[in-house]
């Protein structure tokens, strides 16, 4: 089971999701029209909308936003139909992209549709229009539609991807069965996993050894202000420098956890640094990040993908904290502790879209990931029904649910509103 979450959850990825899903999108419903390009139109779920609006872009040079990622998609070769298929964009293609921007010929609209919906509408220089939508994950096409006829269908061809939580039946699992099917990793597995500790370090390492203009400060200012031998600075340090080469566009692939490429760097980064650091034995960490990817990817499943609270903090700082909290102690009950302290204090830290500085959100999950560990390991945490926290850490993770559904819906609105309004 371990194996089958590892393949549909934990992914390679460069650059930020979402713009990379847009293109994606667009490049699908190109790929059923034969002719030039002539206009684009894609509809997308406010989570969407608002993640994409200002991100740099891989393989551009600094180019942002779901705007460019869709023209990008509509003159990029439509053979490349992965979410790293910006990466591939040719100097020629930048150009066609900005062109179509630059004659009006692309259009972003966001509607009320939950959590990952990308409606992309392509319409060919002799009037076809070709159509693709995604919804649920960032590659899950549901239809495809030529000409107002549906060519694919996700349902009609028995195709409708479950959730790993749904299709097993797993929405009240807990804490102990997460260790025993991390438990259950073969030689392959450990490796998968070491591999993605190897792509994020190496993320950090890029910022940290100024490869480039784009992180060449962020990279000095960060070894000055973090020391490397007091282990919660170097936490932060290279968790943020991870997230710092991200989300600035440079060509480097990180490993992803959830479809969230800060959430893949919170996830591994901390528990690594931890695991290191404690002598734990390889086969150790490889668990722990597996207890942390699959935490993270459950309580996603209940509050759900997207959401207008940051995700570094309230799953994958959850996810890291359990991790870490495995690898001290082995203790069921220090590891909700330290849950609960984890969510109690950083859940309802705004997610305002993606950017650069969210780097710096993603080495305080990281941090705090370790320090909640930390004070449970020491007897000191959030006692139940404590504000949100309920009686056990099912129910606290059900309580941000009801507060994501019922209490932030105006949330990702005000956003928008506020980034649109400096244009």
């Amino acid at each position: 089971m371990i194996k089958e979450y590892l393949t549909e959850e934990v992914k390679p990825a460069m650059g930020c999701t979402e713009p990379a899903a847009v293109a994606l999108s667009v490049a699908r419903a190109k790929k059923e029209l034969k002719e030039k390009i002539s206009k684009v139109e894609v509809i997308v779920s406010k989570s969407i909308y608002k993640n994409g609006l200002y991100v740099s872009i891989p393989g551009t040079k600094g180019l942002k936003g779901n705007k460019t990622a869709a023209a990008l998609g509509a003159v990029i070769s439509p053979d490349l139909l992965d979410l790293n298929l910006l990466y591939y964009s040719k100097e020629k293609d930048k150009k066609d992209a900005q062109d179509l921007i630059k004659n009006n010929r692309v259009k972003i609209n966001y509607c009320e549709e939950p959590g990952i919906f990308i409606h992309a509408i392509v319409e060919d220089i002799y009037n076809n229009i070709s159509e693709c939508i995604i919804r649920n994950s960032h590659t899950g096409i549901e239809k495809i539609i030529l000409n107002s006829k549906v060519i694919f269908s996700s349902e009609s061809e028995g195709n409708i991807k479950k959730n790993f939580f749904e299709k097993y039946n797993l929405e009240n699992i807990s804490l102990e069965e997460i260790i025993n099917i991390s438990s259950d990793m073969d030689s392959k597995d450990i490796d998968f996993i070491f591999q993605g500790i190897d792509l994020n370090m190496k993320a950090a390492n890029y910022c940290l050894n100024k490869n480039d203009k784009f992180v060449e400060k962020t990279g000095i200012v960060l070894s000055e202000i973090f020391s490397d031998d007091i282990l919660s600075e170097k936490i932060r340090k290279f968790s943020s420098a991870a997230s710092f080469t991200r989300m600035t566009g440079a060509d480097i692939t990180i490993m992803s956890s959830g479809g969230s490429g800060n959430q893949g760097i919170v996830t591994t980064i901390p528990v690594y640094l931890f695991g290191k650091n404690n002598s734990n034995t390889d086969e150790e960490i490889a668990k722990a990040v597996a207890i942390s990817h699959f935490l993270s990817g459950y309580i996603k499943y209940i509050v759900g993908k997207l959401a207008p609270i940051c995700g570094a903090f309230y799953s994958a700082g959850a996810g890291a904290t359990a991790g870490i909290s495995y690898l001290m102690n082995k203790n069921i009950k220090k590891m909700l502790c330290a849950i609960d302290t984890m969510i109690s204090n950083t859940t309802g830290v705004i997610c305002d879209g993606a950017k650069e500085s969210c780097a710096f959100r993603v080495g305080i999950a990281a941090h705090e990931a370790y320090i909640s560990a930390l004070m449970a390991d020491k007897e000191l945490y959030v006692d139940t029904n404590q504000g949100f926290i309920g009686n056990c850490c099912n129910e606290s993770i059900k309580n941000i649910q009801k507060m994501n559904i019922n209490g932030m819906k105006k949330l990702d609105t005000l956003i928008i509103s506020i980034l649109e309004g400096r244009n």
